[in-house]
């Protein structure tokens, strides 16, 4: 490739670079939920595979498996272009294919899971997941916090993230779950995975283990309460189904 090849290539990825963080600027301002399905003309659906096709980096995720997870992203920025009104040059379409490809394969990375799941948070924020991982080092130990903002809330997953870590600070320090000091994982799971009424959840849960603790049938848990622990936490619906299904099993 020649140097003035290299330089229309990059001049392109700038240009894309510049066009896709305005659009998601414009989304973000225009207050509007981006759900729903896709509504794509037949000519934009072409442009997309053509792009896609001819795409190295896409190329190289067919073959790790997440070739469909590629073209759904790039389908669904297309649609929020299409809502907010903006079109999609055609000389910059190959490199925005590019861009996007590199923010999924960068968030894929700093958060794992599946990537279809990330493609929400790609759309409206980029490569965002190794932003997470460096300002939200608290959860270091806990990445499932961080891949559960990004897929629970793709609109804005720093806010949800630091009303968990509120939420984790306060509780830690309220009496009422002082028991749980020693199992900070339950707290965690309470303020991120039941943002709405976190201490309705520890209550349960304590409940759970208390009555768990006392009953015959699971007295050879009393020796290793985190399985009783783990069951109410879990498995609150039937907890007493995991237990009889872990009492089978050898620890």
């Amino acid at each position: 490739m020649s140097a003035f090849s290299d330089d229309v290539l990059l001049t392109q990825l700038q240009r894309a670079a510049v066009f896709a963080d305005e659009v998601r600027q414009i989304q973000s301002k225009s207050g509007k939920k981006f759900t729903g399905g896709n509504y794509l003309s037949s000519e934009s659906q072409y442009a997309i595979t053509k792009a896609a096709t001819e795409s190295a980096i896409v190329a190289g995720m067919s073959k790790a498996g997440d070739g469909t997870a590629a073209r759904d992203l790039f389908e669904r920025f297309e649609e929020m272009c299409r809502r907010r009104k903006l079109n999609i040059e055609a000389d910059l379409r190959a490199a925005l294919v590019k861009i996007l490809a590199g923010e999924l394969l960068a968030n894929h990375s700093a958060l794992g899971g599946s990537a279809t799941r990330l493609i929400s948070v790609t759309v409206l924020q980029g490569a965002i997941g190794p932003d997470l991982r460096k300002k939200f080092e608290r959860f270091r130990e806990t990445p499932w916090v961080l891949a559960t903002a990004a897929v629970s809330y793709p609109s804005d997953p720093r806010v949800f993230l630091r009303k968990v870590a509120s939420t984790i600070d306060t509780l830690t320090t309220e009496p009422e779950f002082e028991r749980f000091r020693e199992t900070p994982w339950v707290i965690i799971k309470a303020a991120a995975n039941f943002p709405t009424d976190p201490r309705a959840f520890l209550r349960k849960v304590a409940s759970t283990i208390d009555t768990l603790t006392t009953e015959p049938e699971f007295e050879r848990f009393r020796e290793t309460p985190w399985v009783i622990v783990k069951a109410a936490v879990n498995f609150p619906t039937d907890p007493r189904a995991f237990l009889r299904k872990a009492a089978s099993t050898a620890f």
